[in-house]
């Protein structure tokens, strides 16, 4: 893992792993079809990782930049 990590680590300007995951927000992307559908994400700490709200995805239709974006902003604000 910390091989692969690395250069998340260094992005993301932190030392480890731990506190990588403690002070990261996430949100889940997919798409089908003309969709994309944004899925705020729990943090359960850097053992466990990050699991879905329930309750909680929200969409937009793809093709809009500024529209995902102010859809993505949305869905943070949602996430721990």
């Amino acid at each position: 893992m910390k091989g692969v990590a690395t250069p998340l680590l260094k992005a993301a300007k932190v030392r480890s792993w731990n506190a990588f995951a403690r002070d990261t927000l996430s949100v889940s992307l997919g798409q089908r079809e003309n969709i994309v559908f944004l899925t705020p994400m729990e943090s359960r700490g850097p053992k466990n990782g990050f699991v879905e709200k329930q309750d909680s995805e929200l969409s937009v239709a793809a093709g809009s930049a500024q529209e995902i974006g102010a859809k993505l902003r949305e869905a943070l604000k949602l996430a721990n």
